[in-house]
């Protein structure tokens, strides 16, 4: 892996470290509401609970304390000073209030598994940081896409299956490379900006509500929005154990093979993506080894891990009302499916530029001449009956000149 992507991953760890260690030492729980409730909690804390909400913000963990109150109405030593509150708040809501909190915890448990329907898949991520050689950006899209789905255990994964043909599938359009580098831009911006939606949502929630096991471990909420990262990150390294690239030799180191920047073209393929004139090579496949099943089995328990963390985290929030949730699992979903319909549109060009490569090449992926019935054909004048030699509209930048094969 380059120096860039190192740093970057290194960056997105320190940052998620520093982010959680100043939630876990701040006091700020129970001053900031969701809205339908806010006035109530902020009455019940200042009339009913201004006792115990002081001597939360003010005293410090004393387990002669914890044993003689918090032990008794089942809270850990670590929650000794926020769990008589949280107890105090519960005892006095109304019964509406209650049975409201509830119902939206029933439909919180169920945010990750739909989230995780409508997101990403490892062997998509993977193929776009591997095979498309666009590490930072597979990254991104995981990040801003904080589910993934389960998998099973040594269950076989066909590396190419993402990469396969399908007849009648639309064909993706190509650009000029000055159009290419701006879509590039704008798909940067949509997935920085659910990034920060993602991590804004998780600082809000670890702030806003409270996990009824573990009333101060708000930081857990965040710690789920950015752990399927990890999950995509082995599944990359599975699949790069599993593919070479014949007459192309890759950079190793401890004995790993990885990603390399060492020209301006490399640079352009590694922000950009790879173009009609700079099509993806082709791979072949090698033989699973003892390192390749056990990252698999890994990555099916850490898929598994993530489902049962957030199920167990969404579904435990406290003063939280069933409108507020709704608001906060569509801008989840809201990150979800730009980060889906952006990482479907590289994945498409991917494909479509792999298969035809593949095809003028006889590679693995499909062999033969590609039907004149799935494209239109530029009007190439005088002269054009002799079409094997002239590039389709469809496979051509628009605004390029016409090349030959």
């Amino acid at each position: 892996m380059s120096r860039f992507p190192r740093l970057s991953i290194f960056s997105l760890l320190l940052l998620l470290f520093l982010q959680i260690t100043h939630v876990s030492g701040a006091r700020d729980q129970f001053q900031h509401w969701y809205p339908e409730f806010d006035f109530i909690f902020d009455r019940i804390v200042r009339e009913n609970c201004s006792s115990e909400y002081h001597f939360y913000l003010t005293a410090q963990k004393n387990r002669t304390y914890w044993h003689e109150t918090s032990r008794w109405i089942g809270s850990g030593s670590t929650a000794a000073l926020s769990a008589p509150l949280v107890n105090c708040i519960m005892g006095a809501c109304p019964e509406y209030m209650k049975s409201n909190m509830a119902s939206a915890n029933v439909l919180l448990g169920l945010a990750p598994m739909i989230l995780a329907t409508l997101g990403s898949d490892v062997d998509e991520t993977s193929v776009l940081a591997v095979i498309g050689n666009r590490p930072f950006f597979a990254l991104c899209l995981t990040v801003g896409s904080p589910a993934v789905i389960a998998l099973r255990a040594f269950d076989y994964r066909d590396p190419q299956a993402v990469l396969k043909d399908r007849p009648g599938r639309l064909p993706p359009m190509f650009f000029n490379f000055h159009i290419e580098l701006l879509i590039t831009v704008l798909e940067y911006a949509l997935v920085f900006a659910a990034i920060t939606n993602v991590g804004t949502l998780g600082y809000q929630l670890g702030r806003n509500v409270a996990l009824s096991f573990a009333p101060n471990y708000g930081y857990l909420i965040l710690l789920w929005c950015f752990f399927s990262p990890i999950g995509h990150m082995v599944a990359a390294w599975t699949l790069r154990l599993r593919v070479h690239w014949p007459g192309h030799t890759s950079i190793k180191r401890y004995g790993i093979p990885c990603f390399s920047l060492s020209s301006f073209d490399q640079l352009k393929t590694f922000f950009v993506g790879y173009t009609l004139n700079e099509p993806p090579p082709r791979i072949e496949l090698k033989k699973e080894t003892p390192l390749y099943i056990l990252l698999s089995w890994i990555l099916s328990l850490l898929t598994a891990a993530h489902v049962m963390l957030g199920t167990l985290v969404f579904s435990s929030m406290l003063f939280i009302s069933v409108r507020d949730s709704v608001a906060v699992i569509t801008r989840f979903m809201g990150s979800v499916i730009v980060c889906r319909v952006v990482l479907m549109y590289e994945v498409a060009k991917l494909r479509h530029l792999y298969n035809l490569h593949s095809r003028e090449e006889g590679g693995v992926q499909g062999s033969g001449e590609i039907p004149s019935s799935e494209y239109r054909l530029a009007n190439l004048g005088p002269g054009s009956e002799d079409l094997q030699h002239h590039t389709p509209r469809r496979y051509r930048p628009y605004g390029a000149t016409i090349t030959s094969y």
